[in-house]
């Protein structure tokens, strides 16, 4: 249990309280050297830890006040975050993703609450939610840092006005317990895939690709674990190809069972793209942990994963939609294990000196505490 002694308080929002796709939100909330008042439930947050719905709290002040001063220009669900933002007394609002941040920005700015914003992915890159959001005009106006996880959303945010200081280049590090992983002497002629079934993901891409190497090896198994809008897509294409006994979808899955399918398969693979909406990867966590075990990994030149795979030589990158390329180097794999293996213990190493889970923590408890000081 955290000690506040000495210690900054922390409004961390996020949309989501517990999403099994969002790990490096839960891995801010658990390790910020901080008190975090956990504010969830919506881009405008609803909801402090387990506490029932603010408004419900607030919901009758809000309507005497509205009726005796009249319009004070916040919403229910504004004037319920602004109440318990009174009574929580935080230094520092960290808001997870950009568009929560504009959505929640009237009540910070009025309470003067400094804010630190963390970019992830879609924030940066969907067409409509730049577009709704303004460009973030409002936000870098106000904001005292931007965090973003790769270069291509660094330039991004760049080309909306944040000034160079304000942004912080800051991508995830992946949880220790992957870089602890025993890779198997001979792994299997198996790839393993993790991860949502999304469009900027394509796994019907990667199994595209597969297919492709079961042409020279017959016998091998393709994993593709996580749930999503793709689903039923990928059993289609498994149905279609008649490859049923080559290709699984087991659904969601634990880091045990990551863990033992990293273990023992040849390869990660992950065919990320640009999505039609725009949409598109900031780093994604569970390269980064594939990479951490020494599993080579063959992916796609896409945004954050640039960052993180030197091409040849910690890993295997090809261009988006490029299905007959990913094939090549997943048989490649398979062809030279020896080779196979090097390329996954200069991934591992690569990751250990440059992106951290350690390294990750520090760039963010070093700029709380910086704003803390400053206040005080």
């Amino acid at each position: 249990m955290r000690s506040t002694q000495n210690q900054p308080i922390v409004a961390l929002f996020s949309p989501s309280a517990n999403a099994v796709s969002e790990t490096f939100i839960q891995a801010h909330k658990d390790n910020i050297d901080s008190d975090v008042k956990f504010y969830t439930k919506g881009h405008i947050p609803t909801q402090l830890g387990d506490q029932p719905i603010l408004r419900f709290k607030y919901q009758l002040e809000y309507f005497l006040k509205k009726k005796i001063h009249g319009d004070s220009g916040l919403s229910l669900d504004e004037f319920a975050l602004m109440k318990s933002l009174q009574e929580q007394k935080p230094d520092v609002v960290l808001c997870e993703y950009g568009d929560t941040a504009h959505h929640s920005l009237k009540v910070i700015k009025k309470l003067g609450i400094p804010m630190l914003v963390y970019f992830h992915g879609y924030d940066l890159s969907m067409y409509r939610t730049i577009s709704d959001n303004r460009e973030y005009a409002d936000v870098i106006g106000y904001a005292s840092k931007l965090f973003v996880v790769s270069k291509t959303m660094e330039k991004k945010i760049r080309s909306f006005g944040a000034k160079p200081e304000q942004i912080v280049y800051n991508p995830y590090g992946p949880n220790e317990y992957y870089f602890n992983v025993k890779r198997s002497l001979k792994p299997k002629q198996q790839f393993i895939a993790a991860g949502r079934l999304t469009n900027k993901k394509a796994p019907h891409l990667t199994i595209l690709a597969f297919r492709k190497v079961l042409k020279k090896y017959p016998k091998a198994k393709l994993i593709i674990a996580g749930d999503g809008d793709l689903h039923q897509v990928c059993r289609d294409l498994i149905n279609y190809y008649n490859i049923q006994k080559n290709v699984e979808l087991p659904g969601v899955f634990n880091k045990e069972q990551l863990k033992k399918w990293l273990e023992q398969s040849a390869a990660f693979v992950q065919h990320s793209v640009t999505a039609e909406n725009g949409d598109q990867e900031g780093t994604p966590v569970a390269v980064l942990e594939a990479l951490a075990s020494g599993t080579p990994v063959v992916s796609t030149k896409h945004t954050g994963i640039n960052d993180i795979i030197v091409n040849n030589k910690t890993g295997y990158l090809v261009d988006e939609y490029d299905v007959d390329n990913m094939a090549s180097k997943m048989i490649l794999i398979l062809d030279e294990p020896a080779k196979s293996k090097e390329i996954g213990a200069a991934g591992r190493e690569f990751i250990r000196q440059n992106f951290t889970f350690k390294l990750h923590i520090e760039k963010i408890n070093q700029i709380i505490h910086a704003l803390y000081e400053n206040q005080r």
